[in-house]
């Protein structure tokens, strides 16, 4: 039995209202937004039911979020489960299941929208649906791989950025948009950048870089083999050579310096003398 939120509920009824009032979803976000209606993250997190602070200055309602509000049985009274199923065990992933499949327990709880009211508004997204596919049918662009998918975001917002297209002249195009523009054009002034654009710019970026990457190459090269170079180089060299042979000179005499106290050529006086000498040159 679930419990009715009163302040929720009637947000809930404003959506439907809206809908039945004939506006799309994202006029229906954008008008809550002006009203100042928390988005349901926010709203939780104001409520202290949920935790995470990315929620505290969310202000924007999805489109999603909309629809999921006013095509939900749950408004109904009804308990609906199984939408979504997944078995480790059989290997099956998250599935989104068909409605047929769904399970559905009617009247759990107070309804907080009417039986008309709700097939009204799933009326009206069917027509829009059948319009929406039949206008995207006569203006079919063919598949392609998306190679920026997740890299690119709006520099003046920061939302990510969506990749649309169209068919033109008997050939595709495809542009980015800002999904926060889209949805609230008041809140970025982003409007589109074209695909083709992007590519080409980045191709410039990797073509510049490649070029400096050869022209270093290419200095390094002949730093490396100029006379005044190889001289130092010669000469570093040697020096290397000679402390080396120096070091292992040290280390010979250390150790005959031992062998001569030991057998009485010099006394502990005159060995810590000239061990000590040693070690500062090897130092």
């Amino acid at each position: 039995h679930l419990l009715i939120d009163p302040e929720a509920a009637e947000v809930v009824r404003q959506i439907f209202d809206m809908k039945l009032s004939g506006m799309g979803v994202i006029s229906i976000c954008r008008r809550l937004v002006d009203l100042g209606i928390s988005p349901p993250s926010k709203y939780l997190y104001e409520k202290g039911l949920a935790k995470t602070d990315k929620y505290a200055n969310n202000i924007f309602w999805s489109p999603q979020t909309v629809k999921n509000i006013v095509t939900s049985e749950a408004y109904l009274g009804h308990m609906v489960q199984g939408k979504t199923r997944k078995s480790l065990y059989n290997g099956m992933p998250l599935t989104l299941m068909k409605k047929d499949k769904w399970i559905v327990v009617k009247d759990m709880h107070e309804p907080i929208i009417s039986e008309e009211v709700f097939n009204a508004v799933q009326e009206m997204f069917n027509v829009q649906t059948k319009d929406y596919t039949q206008t995207k049918r006569r203006k079919h662009t063919s598949k392609s791989t998306n190679m920026f998918v997740g890299k690119i975001v709006c520099g003046d917002c920061g939302s990510r950025l969506m990749r649309v297209g169209s068919h033109l002249k008997k050939r595709d195009e495809y542009s980015f948009i800002c999904k926060r523009h889209s949805e609230y054009p008041n809140m970025c002034d982003f409007t589109s950048l074209k695909e083709s654009l992007l590519k080409e710019f980045i191709y410039e970026s990797i073509r510049i870089q490649m070029s400096s990457v050869i022209a270093l190459e290419t200095a390094l090269k002949n730093a490396v083999n100029s006379p005044k170079v190889r001289q130092k180089t010669f000469e570093l060299t040697r020096q290397i050579s000679d402390s080396l042979a120096n070091v292992a000179y040290l280390k010979e005499s250390r150790v005959r310096l031992t062998k001569d106290l030991s057998v009485g050529l010099i006394d502990n006086e005159e060995y810590k003398l000239m061990r000590a000498h040693f070690e500062l040159e090897m130092q």
